[in-house]
């Protein structure tokens, strides 16, 4: 199943109900065991979704926003290589 609709019916709140098919119907889904929209089980799977997007910045050289904004998105990964570039260590070879 796709996540974006299992993050809705788990974590859109308590006695929040989810109108997928509005403005056709008002037929809404409700999840009793629905945690709390600010609950530590969406931060901490937000907190997930950042490192993951983070990550493929450094380990892929591309961000989401590629196709929206290719120059911002060079000017992020060229940020991201300054950053790695800083913490990596040292090659150099002493003789």
């Amino acid at each position: 199943m796709h996540i974006h609709l299992i993050m809705d019916y788990f974590g859109s709140g308590e006695e929040w109900g989810i109108t997928y098919f509005w403005p056709l119907s008002n037929w809404s889904i409700f999840n009793e065991n629905a945690w709390p929209f600010f609950g530590w089980q969406n931060k901490a799977i937000a907190m997930a979704f950042v490192f993951w997007a983070t990550a493929i910045i450094f380990i892929q050289k591309r961000t989401f926003l590629e196709w929206l904004m290719p120059s911002l998105d060079k000017q992020i990964v060229q940020i991201a290589e300054k950053i790695k570039n800083r913490f990596a260590p040292s090659t150099v070879k002493t003789q």
